[in-house]
């Protein structure tokens, strides 16, 4: 059994600001929720940079009822409000689902669309804590309000917030207690009604149509709530890996185990994700994660039910997986 073990020395973050508890609400909240949820139509154009790592595309297109298209350096959702469409754009294939409001809500969870989710559920972020006003700041040029809180308690993640005169963010950036993790700048953010054909869809050429269940076995989420999310609606299990570039095992362990025809198949009764350590050890800190490769598998709710440490062939893992389902 191989493990590579990282210091945590290694990550290095910016730190973030302690925040005091505040029981008042922020204006600059709510300005911002009740212009997204009282708008009919939204479209966003947004750069996340990961603090130490690189940058990535991202777009969004809403309009009421239950249309959206969703897009992402490696999938896009469209949602026409009668059906939603998930494409996977390294494998070539898409499903197709009956539209809820639920799966909608559920594909904005991660912290590039999360700021989305006031358009359709006014409340969407009143779970924020410790929510409290800043100093403003500038940014090119303009004079900007600043609101920051808590989004995910377990992981300490905190949310800042820098909002123009019109109630639309700027920039937001996203840490935990021990170092920024990531900044969303935006190029764009209207409140204009998209066209119609956005929330059309056409198979690109090549791209095969599967079923949800054959898509998920073969998908790796990059966020762990989104992947939780996942389950929870499809009442499965979490496998996640925590692996960084590099690691010679967690390459190993992608090619004797991930790559074959067994893992794919019972890879179905799972939700996969797969997170880089040193990129993002925010989503790797409430696991206590020290080293690579660190195979864990938890329920919806969070609750570990089977671990791997380090590298195990293929017969070995494959009996974990089945534990692990068992053990549920």
């Amino acid at each position: 059994m191989k493990k590579v073990f990282v210091a945590t020395a290694l990550v290095v973050g910016i730190a973030a600001a302690t925040i005091a508890l505040q029981s008042a609400g922020s204006s600059t909240l709510n300005s911002y929720t009740k212009t997204l949820s009282n708008a009919q139509g939204v479209s966003a154009r947004m750069n996340s940079v990961t603090i130490g790592g690189g940058r990535e595309r991202y777009s969004i297109d809403l309009a009421k009822p239950g249309m959206a298209r969703i897009e992402t350096p490696t999938m896009m959702l469209i949602s026409n409000g009668t059906e939603i469409v998930t494409v996977m754009k390294q494998q070539k294939m898409y499903a197709r689902t009956p539209f809820a409001p639920v799966a909608l809500d559920k594909a904005m969870m991660s912290d590039e669309f999360l700021l989305f989710r006031p358009f359709f559920k006014a409340d969407a972020l009143s779970g924020m804590s410790m929510v409290k006003e800043l100093e403003p700041v500038s940014r090119r040029g303009e004079q900007l309000n600043v609101v920051q809180g808590i989004v995910d308690t377990s992981a300490g993640k905190i949310v800042k917030l820098m909002v123009g005169a019109d109630n639309l963010v700027r920039q937001a950036e996203f840490s935990t207690t021990k170092g920024a993790a990531s900044v969303l700048d935006f190029e764009s953010f209207t409140l204009a009604a998209p066209p119609a054909s956005r929330f059309e869809f056409k198979a690109p050429e090549g791209f095969k149509e599967v079923n949800l269940a054959e898509m998920t076995a073969t998908r790796w989420y990059d966020n762990i709530e989104e992947a939780k999310a996942v389950a929870k609606a499809t009442n499965r299990i979490v496998l996640i890996d925590f692996m960084f570039e590099g690691c010679v095992w967690c390459a190993k362990l992608d090619a004797d185990v991930f790559s074959t025809s067994e893992f794919k198949s019972k890879a179905q009764g799972f939700v996969l994700a797969k997170v880089d350590i040193l990129k993002d050890p925010s989503q790797a800190e409430p696991y206590g994660v020290a080293g690579a490769p660190d195979i864990r598998f938890i329920k919806p709710d969070g609750t570990e039910v089977g671990r791997i440490s380090g590298y195990v062939p293929l017969p070995q893992f494959l009996q974990k997986m089945d534990a692990a389902l068992s053990g549920r």
